[in-house]
């Protein structure tokens, strides 16, 4: 089975390449595995994705005549879906005929989608928390974990649903807003990760484990 957020990813990453690649380079430079950033995320901000189009075969993806072609060609009998399915076989599938099941994502594939997950999330965060970017790195790193892991969602569900927290988290009382993540539904079900995240809400400190970048 495909991780649900492999459905999410993989559709937007290829138009932030084409449209930001300024963002782009500075995102997946920022998650190197050895790496962790600090610069600033809200001159990252991007409007809202449009659907994308299946792209047209150009000089730079498609630099001869036989490529360009074949372009078409698969286009036609592949199809082109941003939504996974399983194709004749049952392989799950993505795009223009991608194989998830046996081929999967190489380590810059993967990378490149994360980059524009982050993007994305951040921008999320920023337009629905205003207040979000009066935080210090390491507590806007937190509130963008916690919605990575259960997304933004409404006063239901997702990290709006942390209307106590957010409100500790925004009137800066963080030692309380540490414990009230650790005594959620939410905290017995990551377990280490709120833990964690709860540390960082509470000292503004990354984890140990954590390389500063300052640059």
């Amino acid at each position: 089975m495909i991780p649900p957020a492999i459905l999410l990813m993989v559709a937007g990453a290829e138009l932030l390449r084409q449209t930001r690649p300024d963002i782009y380079a500075q995102l997946v430079d920022a998650i190197r595995p050895d790496r962790i950033t600090d610069f600033d995320w809200h001159a990252l901000m991007l409007p809202p994705f449009p659907e994308m189009p299946a792209p047209a075969p150009d000089e730079q993806t498609c630099p001869d005549t036989l490529t360009a072609h074949l372009h078409q060609l698969l286009m036609v009998h592949e199809g082109y879906r941003l939504q996974l399915y399983q194709d004749t076989v049952g392989k799950w599938t993505i795009g223009c005929g991608r194989n998830l099941t046996d081929r999967g994502l190489r380590d810059d594939e993967a990378r490149f989608l994360l980059a524009n997950d982050i993007a994305e999330t951040i921008a999320q965060i920023t337009r629905a928390l205003p207040w979000f970017s009066s935080l210090s790195p390491v507590r806007q790193a937190v509130i963008a974990d916690m919605a990575f892991n259960m997304g933004l969602g409404n006063r239901f569900r997702g990290l709006l649903s942390f209307k106590n927290t957010l409100k500790l988290i925004e009137q800066g009382a963080y030692d309380a807003a540490a414990s009230a993540m650790l005594k959620s539904k939410w905290a017995s079900q990551v377990k280490t990760r709120a833990v964690r995240l709860a540390q960082m809400m509470k000292t503004d400190q990354w984890p140990d484990d954590i390389e500063r970048v300052t640059s």
